[in-house]
């Protein structure tokens, strides 16, 4: 009967609806109505195209050509929920005898997303696998290499066809063989802790190769049926410690040692680095957390501003910008400074390397100058009101 089908229409768990021949909807199934958000009585109102938005329609039409000549056709469409959320179904439509069309909507929503992100997650998987710059290794139940990832020929020179086969600890130098041979007993023994084992090895070329290699055991997995050992080349790495350590004491001798204040400050006004002198400059203890503090913290409100820009400045062309400042000590003292900032790089970010100098008391000696001359030429002007010359040999 009419009502049975109705309540199994209302218990499907796809949304329904049915149209005229002009796709008016003329009934709807409960589901239809959880699906877009609207009421039975908004839906009977409606037209089928009201649930698509005019970018969906120009770029996938309704197929009523389809419906025509009789076919059943499927199709995957993003809705328009009256919240304005979207929701992504799969419909499927067809033409009945009484030239009305039905249609299925059925919520695929969490299925394109779980598809977009298992997409998202493979391309970026191969998209690591092309460009890995580490180094796999797989050694066979003897002992000996079976398989190596293009990036160990790049990286130490030797052909697949030279390395299969051989024996890995035979590139390893002779100082750390033995270091080499234990911890690789470990992995296959897998007493291995998963630290990396720091080892050097000869390129083809006969230069040496810093690596690290973490190795695991998977001589019980039928897939690999190996010892893997990923590497990583840190021959460079180990220079630019090595470089990082020698800057290290420039910056001590050049930047903490420097009698003048000078501050690191980042292109959003933040304080990164202080040197005692800037400590000093402010009246404050070197216990008192500076770094993380803004700058205007001492400068008046427009002063700041006025910093601020000079900062953008420096940002944008990279300096050197030369500036002079009016700032107060934590005790409130004003104090005038004259600052040259210049762009740099600081713990991997660009900032500003300020380097200040304290002309205060310059300034007043410039002031007490210019009232000195003041006076003297005020002098010299009243003075030459009662001037006149004396011949001594007259008199007159």
């Amino acid at each position: 009967s009419e009502e049975k089908y109705r309540m199994l229409l209302d218990f499907a768990s796809d949304a329904f609806f049915q149209g005229d021949t002009n796709g008016n909807l003329i009934t709807v199934n409960n589901r239809a109505i959880d699906l877009t958000g609207y009421s039975r009585e908004e839906l009977l109102k409606m037209n089928i195209k009201d649930l698509f938005s005019k970018e969906v329609l120009d770029s996938s039409p309704l197929r009523y050509d389809k419906l025509l000549a009789g076919e059943t056709f499927k199709t995957e469409r993003e809705v328009l929920k009256k919240d304005g959320k979207w929701v992504t179904v799969e419909m499927t439509s067809k033409q009945m005898p009484d030239g009305t069309f039905q249609s299925f909507f059925r919520d695929i929503t969490e299925r394109i997303t779980a598809e977009k992100e298992i997409k998202a997650s493979e391309e970026k998987f191969t998209s690591i696998v092309r460009g890995l710059s580490d180094m796999i290794m797989i050694l066979d139940d003897t002992g000996r290499i079976s398989y190596i990832s293009p990036s160990v020929t790049k990286i130490l020179g030797y052909s697949e066809i030279e390395m299969l086969g051989s024996d890995p600890l035979e590139y390893v130098t002779l100082e750390d063989k033995s270091t080499a041979r234990e911890k690789l007993n470990e992995v296959v023994v897998a007493k291995n802790d998963g630290l990396p084992t720091r080892y050097s090895v000869y390129r083809k070329d006969g230069s040496i190769c810093f690596i690290e290699t973490v190795g695991v055991n998977m001589l019980n997995n039928k897939t690999v049926n190996g010892i893997v050992l990923f590497s990583r080349d840190v021959t460079e790495r180990l220079k630019a410690a090595s470089l990082e350590k020698e800057n290290a004491q420039l910056f001590e001798e050049l930047v903490t040692k420097n009698i003048d204040p000078i501050l690191i400050v980042s292109f959003e006004g933040k304080i990164l680095f202080a040197n005692p002198a800037s400590y000093k400059l402010a009246d404050l203890d070197e216990s008192f957390q500076l770094i993380g503090q803004s700058y205007a913290g001492f400068m008046k409100e427009e002063e700041a501003v006025k910093a601020f820009e000079d900062l953008i400045t420096v940002k944008m062309t990279g300096g050197p910008l030369y500036k002079d400042y009016e700032m107060f000590t934590s005790k409130g003292e004003i104090k005038l400074v004259s600052t040259s900032g210049v762009k740099i790089i600081f713990k991997g970010m660009e900032a500003n390397l300020v380097a200040i100098r304290d002309i205060t008391e310059q300034k007043k000696a410039d002031q007490i100058l210019r009232l000195s001359e003041s006076n003297l030429r005020n002098s010299q002007r009243v003075a030459k009101v009662g001037h006149y010359d004396l011949d001594f040999a007259t008199g007159i």
